[in-house]
């Protein structure tokens, strides 16, 4: 007899000859130790009684709810631009609208003379800038009508009506001490005519502004803005100066009659990559200077004819 190598108490005997793990007096093969049992996965499919799985093992997940990577929240503008289309659209067709009618007024202004307002520094943003009316004038007067002028919009021709009528009545209580007597009837038509008069008169005066305004700038005056409704619609610059070379301050007469530009001041209008943009009135001439090499110095006399006096 010899003890058991299986037995980890040392109490077990088997005879001689005996493979370990064989029990005495057994034949076959020696015992093998139990299988472990597969552990089921929960979700999985059902198991059989010996405990084996029919589905294959999934991995397991976290508990707890799944998270989903952020998406990226739209800008402002992105937003804005979905949500008011047609507002965007009808900015832009304001700006270019008013861009477009005050750029070929400057052109009018400035054509008698050869300049053109692109080389004056006048874009878009400077031209709008100096021209709020034009743009106030465009949005409430001129793009209404259009509007209402299309097939669409034909039918809110007389509800503006009915409501400009009732703010003409209205307007009527607020008339004069001697006109409260009269019909109310009476009196807002004559508030009626009295606007009608006073645009017309608007109208016609800033028409002729501009046309004042083109023979003072070929004259080599100073120039006034030209208003509508208290409103500036053209700001032509136009402004009597002086030239002194850099290079050459002395000669600067010489140097300007060499241009022929005349020794006496000029005109300044503007400048743009670069080059000041000058005209001189008595030779009808107009020139582009360097602006590294020419000092503009503008002067507040009312035409060029007195500033060329004042360098005698």
């Amino acid at each position: 007899m010899q003890r058991d190598p299986n037995d980890g108490f040392g109490h077990g005997w088997v005879s001689p000859g005996t493979r370990p793990g064989q029990i005495p007096g057994r034949t076959g093969p020696p015992r093998q130790p139990p299988r472990p049992r597969p552990t089921t996965v929960s979700g999985g499919g059902g198991g059989d009684s010996l405990g084996h799985t029919n589905a294959a093992p999934t991995s397991a997940t976290p508990s707890g709810p799944v998270t989903q990577p952020l998406q990226e929240s739209p800008s402002a503008e992105a937003e804005s631009a979905t949500k008011f289309p047609a507002l965007q659209s009808l900015v832009l067709l304001i700006g270019l609208a008013s861009y477009t009618a005050v750029y070929f007024a400057y052109i009018y202004v400035y054509a008698e003379i050869g300049a053109n307002p692109s080389e004056l520094g006048l874009n878009y943003i400077s031209l709008l800038g100096r021209s709020p009316g034009a743009v106030i004038c465009i949005t409430f007067v001129i793009l209404p009508i259009v509007i209402l002028s299309t097939p669409r919009f034909r039918l809110l021709i007389a509800p503006v009506v009915v409501g400009t009528l009732s703010i003409y009545f209205l307007a009527s209580f607020y008339a004069e001490e001697h006109q409260r007597g009269e019909d109310k009837l009476t009196t807002a038509v004559n508030w009626v005519n009295r606007v009608g008069q006073n645009s017309t008169a608007q109208v016609t005066q800033f028409i002729q502004n501009i046309g004042e305004t083109r023979r003072s700038l070929v004259d080599g005056d100073k120039v006034q803005p030209s208003r509508l409704f208290g409103l500036t619609v053209l700001d032509i610059t136009a402004v009597p100066s002086k030239l002194i070379w850099l290079d050459d301050p002395g000669n600067s007469s010489s140097i300007q009659e060499s241009l022929k530009l005349g020794p006496g001041c000029v005109t300044y209008l503007g400048e743009s990559d670069g080059l000041s943009v000058v005209y001189n009135p008595q030779n009808k001439v107009i020139t582009r200077l360097p602006v590294v090499k020419v000092l503009v110095v503008r002067t507040q006399f009312e035409s060029v004819d007195r500033c060329s006096v004042s360098l005698r």
